[in-house]
């Protein structure tokens, strides 16, 4: 090989990925130049898309809690009530844990387990979240041992909104005896 061929050669592989990069970085200032910045987005958009995000939360939310209630629901009842009797031993339980309390309270088909999740909300009665799920049960509940049981929280918890409930409990004649006075003294108390 020739003395010129070999510096050629030895140029070549130096410069060609020094001008490949410059290509590069050359293209890339020039897509930067000619690409439209965003539109600035309007608050009726941030406003839209806030209420789709939290609509969407909302049913996430949901959907995990039917997902947990079908796992507890798939289990024996001696384990969801052990799951149940778990959670009043924790001294601060989080919002996961209360709203799983709720939900065994309302819509396990084991009376003793509604009965000992309501009897482990007791302790969260200063609780929004609680007292309305304890209100919102109440108008679906049909064993009598648990309606009471939730008149006497509700009671306990001095719930106000919980009055005309108590007050259309007290009026309906199809209602177990029982229920109805307990409406009927819950009603006194306030």
């Amino acid at each position: 090989m020739t003395n010129r061929r070999k510096r050629t050669t030895l140029w070549s592989w130096i410069l060609s990925p020094i001008a490949a990069c410059g290509l590069l970085a050359l293209g890339f200032f020039a897509g930067q130049r000619n690409t439209p910045a965003p539109a600035p987005a309007t608050t009726t958009t941030d406003a839209a898309t806030q209420q789709q995000i939290a609509a969407l939360q909302q049913k996430v939310d949901s959907m995990g809690q039917l997902v947990s209630y079908s796992i507890l629901k798939q289990q024996p009842a001696g384990e969801r009530l052990r799951g149940v009797l778990a959670t009043q031993e924790l001294n601060s339980p989080n919002d996961q844990v209360l709203t799983q309390l709720i939900n065994a309270m309302a819509l396990d088909p084991s009376t003793n387990i509604r009965l000992t999740a309501l009897e482990a909300l007791f302790a969260h009665a200063d609780n929004e979240v609680v007292r309305a799920g304890v209100l919102a049960s109440l108008g679906r509940e049909q064993n009598p041992l648990v309606q009471v049981a939730m008149i006497d929280f509700l009671v306990a918890a001095r719930d106000q909104e919980a009055v005309s409930t108590f007050q259309h409990l007290a009026k309906q004649e199809n209602i177990n005896r029982s229920v109805r006075d307990a409406a009927r003294r819950a009603i006194a108390q306030f």
